[in-house]
């Protein structure tokens, strides 16, 4: 049984600060965004447990490693970016692997 776990501060990236009044073409929106200083903000920080079972097994020549993991066991919300609706009013998170467990096979030869 092995385990990982992963923390970090949170990747910086530029924020939006505002918007202001852009085209008046009816395809697009009527709002630009107004960004801040460059990588001036920070995402959330970032934590992630990872555990893995194993058994590794032979068959002639060849051996087999069988494993059920689980990424993610605390299913922490860590955020991947965000995205705006189409006035700049509103932020969304989208966030990255939510918990995801996993069965499989190795082979070597």
């Amino acid at each position: 049984m092995a385990g990982k776990y992963r923390w970090g501060s949170g990747f910086p990236y530029t924020e939006i600060v505002g918007r202001k009044q852009g085209v008046s073409n009816p395809t697009e929106t009527p709002w630009v965004p107004v960004w801040g200083p460059t990588n001036g903000a920070r995402l959330p920080q970032y934590a992630r447990l990872d555990v893995r079972m194993s058994r590794e097994l032979h068959w002639g020549r060849t051996a087999w490693e069988a494993y059920v993991e689980v990424l993610n066991v605390l299913n922490h919300k860590n955020v991947f970016r965000y995205e705006w609706d189409r006035e700049y009013l509103t932020r969304h998170a989208r966030y990255q692997l939510p918990r995801l467990p996993n069965v499989g096979l190795s082979v070597k030869f």
